[in-house]
Parts: C-alpha cells; structure tokens; sequence
C-alpha cells in the first residue's frame, strides 16, 4: 500500500495488481481515508485546507538525569507525562506535553514539547529541560516577607525581602546562589546557599539568618550633645544633626545609622556614619565629644582644605590648595587659641599662615585663590596676524619652566583652510611679552601658557581681526539676459557683509556719456544685470567683496567696444580766453525733463579720462585756486531746460566759485547728475572737453590790417587788440609773429 496526497486529500493505493485481491484493496483504501479524516477532525486545526495522518512523538533527548512518567520511546499527541530528577535536583519543568503546531505562513504542521509552568499555563519549551538546582524557601524571620514568595527558587532567582511598618530587613534583596543538590569539595551535598545585596553593592554570602530589625538605639556619646530631633531611637538612614552648648563644638554635625555586615561572615550590625565636609559619609570609629575647635573658615570658594572637616583642633596645620592655574595666598594655616592680654577678652580663636620664609603670620583678611599668571587685558594686542600680550608672574616658584603656544582652536576646513600654528616658546623671569607666529585673519586661536607637564597657567580662546576679503572669482556676463554672475566669497578673511559694485559704463552719442553706479549689495546677492544704454556704450565693471573692515581686492569685467579717447567732443560754442570764460550749452540729464534737479558742474583741467571718472564720482570741493588746479564744483544749477552756461564769470553762489579759466590750459567741463540711496549711488555725467587759446608776446608789433601768411591760416589768428577767438576749439600754437610789442592769439 502506498500513501499519497492529491487534490487535498491523503489516499491509499494498492501497488499490486488486480485479481482477486481488487475488492479487499479498494475496502481497505475506503476505511483508511476515513479513519484519517477521523483523525485530523480531532487533533488539526480548522479551516487549514489540509488533512493530515499523524503518528505518535518520538521521545525528546533531554537532560540523560530526568526521569519520565510513564517512560516510553514515544508519546501520543497532548499525552500529559511527569518529569522527575534524581537526589535534590529539580527538573525546570515536571509537567510536558507533545503538540502539533503550524508553521506560519505555510501551515506546516510540526511536533512541539509544552511544558506547564507554576501558574499552570502551558508555554512552548524553547530549548532543553534540564535537572537544576533550586533553593527551598529560607526558614528566616517570620515578619519576612519574600516576593515573589515561593517554595522553591531556582538557582540566581533573586528575591526582594521587607518587613512590617517600623522595622527594616538585614537585607533587602537576597538570591539562590547554591540550591541543595550542589557538592561541596568532599563530594557531599550541603544546604542551600543564599546571597544578600549589600550596602557596598556587592553579594554576600549569608551564613545566619536574615531578621526584621528594630530602630537603631540612641548612641550614648558625650552628654553634652544635642540630638535634632530628640529620641530615644531613630530608623536606619534616618539623618540627624549634632550640636553643643557655647563655643564648643561636635566633629561630626550630620550623623545616620546604618547597616552593615561583618566579614566573613557577613552578619548584619547596626553602625554609625558621620558626614564630613564634602559631603562623603565615613564610619564612626569613635565616641563623639562636644570639644572647642576651630570652625572651616568661610573663605574663597574655590581653596580646598586638606584634611576638608568642618572644625579643626588647634595648632592642626591644614593644606591649601587651588585649582589647575591658581595659587592660595597661604600653602599651610594653622589654628590657634590666644590667651587674653590686658583684661580683654580674647577672640575665640584666629588663623596663621606660613609664609615662604617659614613664619607664621596672622592671616589678614581672606585667603583666596590667585592666579599665577596676569594678562591684562588693555595689553592685549590682536591684529589680523598677530596677537601679542604682555604677562606677569605673581608666583616666581610656580613659573620656573614656563612654555607658550599658540594653536588652532577647532580643525580648519576648506575653503578657509588654516594651517597649524608649530613651535613652543620658553618664558623666562617674572614678566615678558609673548608674540604668536604670524596668523591667518579672522580665526580662533587658543593661546596657552602652561608649566610641563600639564600645568595650565593661563589659557585664552582668541580670534584675529577681520581684514578685507579676497577679490570674487568667476566673473561672468550672461549674453542672452545682460546680468553679471560671480561666486560667492567663504568668510575667511573677516564676515563678508555684502559686494560693491562699479559699473562704469562711456558712450560716444551726443559727444561724451559717462555714468558711473557705486552699488552696495547684499551678502546673498551673486548676481546684478547690467544698466542698458545705447550702441556702442562699453562697461567696465569692478566687484568687491565687503568686511567690516572695508572693500576688498576687485575682481574686473570689461566688454568688447572701441576703446574710449581721452577727452569728449561735445560742442563748445565759445571761448574767451582774454576773460578766461567759455559758453556752454547745458541741457538736462534728469529723466522727467519737466523736472528740476540739481545739477553739478565740475571743472577738470585735464583730458585723462581715469582722472575725469573719479571727478565724476568723487566728493569735489569749491576751487581753491591751485596750480594746477584740483578738479573743482563751480556752480549748482537746478536744470528743468536747455540753457547757455557762462564757465569762468567769477561769480559765486552755493557756497562754490565759479572761478576764472586761463589761457593755455586745457580743460573738461562735466554736467553730473547724482542720485543717491542707502544702497546705491548713481553719477551720470556729460562731457564738455575744450582747450583755452595761448597768447604769445612777440617783440615787435604786427601793422594794422596785418596780411595772413600762408603758413598761418586765416582762422588761428586774431586781429591786434582783440581778445576773441573765432574758434570754438581754441587751437594754439608755438609761432610768434616778427613783430615785437604785439600780442598773437594761436
């Protein structure tokens, strides 16, 4: 007969052939596929989808030690057995049971071991069951009371033990540690083993008994000690505080009672414990005497007494200390009683200190912790690079061997990466000044003096100045949009606080365009577009990134054009030189030209083009006649129409001279225009280039009616006695004229 499962169902077929035996088989194949289903009806979980045909579960190789009831080779599906260990051992469970249990998510079905923990419940047994030791409940103080509280505990199960109201166990937490099926090194079985949770935070064997104890007994010190609070007991880590009468005082002013136990047997005992000053709790060893002492003085916060206690006997030298860089004014103190002297009272006692020479001087005033090493801080020197200071050692015997250093505060990073500060300098006497290396700007550095090997006297985080950054980098026009892009600046010279820009644009329409834009932007901003003018305008723009301390290098943009002349060609109509005046005709840079605005009109004697930009953007002053003169404002006009200006009548108004121009000299008149905001200054200034005639004294007069040469041209020359020119330009030459006594214009 051959099993198989098909279509969801388990069949049994006959592997023989047919004959005689045909209708037995097929009887026999119908009686078992019911009996199957029978089967799996019982023991299967429902609605699974499968039937199953289940045998019996193979006995489990556990602990060789444990003994099953009833013992057999296997076990029938949720057959409840016993198990059992040999001598004092104790089998982690005494109840099993086989299962069948299914496998998620493919619903295999598979033998599982169960076992009925002390609740009752059945859990799925993970692993072995094993014959383990286990402790019997411990015949101790009937007041105990044990949670979890059981019969038996296995071995490391702790326990946590308290006792009624008012009354406190030896122990608080205890443990099996060695149940009694263990050996002992003969080979005998001993009783169990239980550990308490001491005090010290470690376990202790306990070798008697474990009691509720009642408060601890007043302690029978020196009568004259005042207990707070008052009584005849107190509980154990209760705190009460000790006092005497008069001057007198107790070593101890906080004590408690408390448990400990005596090694190694490790019997409890009640005890006394005393706070010290720093707060640590010490045993007493000791009755406690109200005796006259001499309290801890209330000094310096930071000094720190050796031995630290709260009173001193007398003549007890006492050492002290400072922390890492400072000095006590006293290295030792000492207490002392004085004696009454010429009927006063004396105080109840006074403090000496040793001094270097070994004396003992009275302690006047406060004692404090000093600072070896004084920097003060009006001698600090920082700049971009260096910082410098000037110290002082107040302490020559703390000094010897002192070394500087100045060091990177934190690790640098790109794009502000720093390099580390080497080398140490040895100081030497009792005053002097330290110089770091040179530094980069804007950067935190820990300057540090200090005595080897790890002494630090003095110790400051200091950052370099601010300087001004370096100039932006990938300067770019974008063609398609007209707007100019640069990378932004990293803050390592100084904080970049924003950009400058210069946009300095010239055109030649109408004989001679200048603006010049001074932009302030913000540290956000990468980008600005450019101003847009006419054909064949050229710009030159400078962008400089911003500190506080000011502008820094510039990085430049020029386009492509023709390049720009010195000088402009817009028309002159006239010129005197004899009255050092020329006309002007003046016309309106404002945009609205039905506006008024106040106009500028500045005088350069030059044609240089770099010197006529900074005329146009600058802070001119009025004409100081100098020779030769700085460029100068010689009117303010508020222009709403076009008009013929006089340059050069001598006349005065708004605080400004419109001084006489001279002959020979050749001169650029700007028209400027300027409009300012907190975040932008805009100059537009026209262009008036022109030169003043040259008279030459020759040393014979020229006839009247005087005949032009040739070589002389008709319009560079002028009548005898006449002061004008007939030409808006003002040619001049070289030449005299044979006559002497008169004077030519060229």
């Amino acid at each position: 007969m051959h099993i198989v499962q098909s279509g969801g169902r388990t069949e049994r077929c006959c592997l023989w052939g047919g004959g005689s035996m045909a209708p037995q088989c097929a009887l026999l194949v119908v009686l078992a596929t019911l009996l199957a289903a029978l089967e799996t009806e019982q023991h299967a979980p429902k609605n699974r989808g499968y039937s199953w045909y289940t045998g019996p579960c193979t006995k489990p190789w556990w602990d060789h030690n444990l003994q099953f009831t009833p013992d057999r080779n296997s076990y029938g599906v949720n057959e409840e057995l016993q198990l059992t260990c040999p001598g004092q051992l104790k089998p982690s469970f005494t109840s099993v049971k086989c299962v069948i249990q299914f496998q998620e998510p493919s619903s295999i079905a598979q033998y599982v071991w169960m076992g009925r923990n002390s609740t009752g419940a059945w859990i799925h047994i993970a692993g072995a069951v094993w014959c383990v030791e286990t402790c019997q409940r411990p015949q101790w103080d009937t007041k105990l009371h044990l949670t979890p509280d059981l019969q038996e505990y296995r071995k490391n199960d702790a326990v946590m033990l308290s006792c009624p109201e008012g009354l406190q166990p030896s122990y608080t937490h205890v443990r099996c540690a060695e149940g009694n099926g263990a050996l002992d090194d003969a080979g005998s079985v001993y009783r169990d083993t239980w550990q308490g949770w001491s005090s010290t935070g470690a376990w202790l064997r306990i070798e008697g008994t474990v009691q509720c104890l009642g408060p601890c007994t007043k302690p029978q010190w020196d009568h004259r000690l005042q207990f707070t609070p008052d009584r005849n007991s107190y509980g154990v880590n209760e705190e009460l505080q000790l006092t005497c009468s008069g001057q007198l005082k107790p070593f101890f002013t906080s004590v408690k009672c408390v448990i400990q136990f005596q090694e190694p047997i490790s019997i409890a005992q009640y005890v006394w414990m005393g706070k010290k000053a720093s707060g640590v709790w010490t045993r007493i060893e000791k009755n406690i005497s109200c005796k006259e002492k001499c309290q801890k003085p209330q000094w310096d916060s930071r000094i720190r007494l050796d031995p630290d206690q709260e009173f001193y006997n007398f003549n007890k030298t006492v050492m002290l200390t400072c922390p890492n860089g400072y000095w006590p004014s006293a290295m030792r103190i000492t207490c002392v009683k004085p004696s009454p002297h010429q009927g006063l009272s004396a105080p109840q006692n006074i403090w000496f200190m040793k001094n270097s020479t070994g004396l003992w001087p009275l302690a006047v005033g406060d004692m404090r912790c000093v600072e070896v090493l004084e920097v003060v801080p009006g001698t600090l020197d920082v700049s971009s690079t260096s910082i410098k200071l000037n110290w002082t050692c107040r302490f020559p015997d703390a000094c010897q061997h002192m070394q500087a250093t100045c060091r990177l505060t934190g690790p640098s990073s790109p794009p502000c990466k720093a390099e580390e500060v080497t080398g140490v300098e040895l100081l030497h006497g009792q005053m002097g000044t330290f110089t770091c290396p040179p530094l980069q700007p804007f950067t935190d550095y820990t300057v540090t003096i200090s005595v080897p090997p790890s002494t630090v006297l003095f110790s400051w985080v200091i950052r370099t100045k601010e300087t001004v950054p370096q100039k932006p980098e990938q300067l770019q026009l974008d063609a398609s949009t007209g707007t100019l892009r640069w990378k932004a600046l990293p803050s390592c010279q100084g904080e970049i606080i924003g950009y400058q820009l210069n946009i300095t644009a010239r055109a030649l329409q109408d004989g001679g365009f200048l603006q010049i834009e001074r932009l302030r932007l913000s540290s956000q901003t990468t980008e600005h577009p450019l101003p847009t003018y006419g054909p064949g305008t050229t710009y030159v723009v400078a962008v400089r990134g911003l500190t506080a301390v000011g502008p820094g290098a510039a990085s430049w943009f020029h386009t492509n054009g023709t390049e720009m002349p010195d000088g402009c060609s817009r028309l002159v109509l006239h010129t005197s030189p004899s009255q050092g005046t020329a006309v002007l005709p003046l016309h309106p840079i404002s945009q609205r030209p039905e506006a008024a605005s106040e106009h500028q009109l500045l005088v350069a004697v030059t044609h240089n083009s770099t010197v006529l930009e900074d005329a146009c953007s600058g802070e001119l002053q009025p004409s100081n006649h100098s020779h030769p003169a700085e460029p100068y404002v010689a009117a303010v006009l508020n222009l709403s129409a076009p008009t013929d200006f006089m340059l050069g009548d001598g006349t005065r108004g708004h605080g400004f001279h419109n001084a006489p121009l001279h002959p020979g000299w050749d001169y650029t008149a700007l028209l400027r225009l300027a409009r300012r905001s907190p975040q932008a200054e805009t100059f537009t200034c026209v262009c008036y280039s022109f030169s003043m005639g040259k008279w030459l004294l020759c040393p014979t007069p020229v006839p009247e009616g005087l005949s032009v040469s040739p070589l002389f041209p008709s319009h560079i020359l002028a009548r005898t006695g006449t002061a004008e020119s007939r030409s808006s330009c003002g040619s001049r030459g070289n030449f005299c004229f044979p006559h002497p006594g008169s004077i030519y214009l060229l």
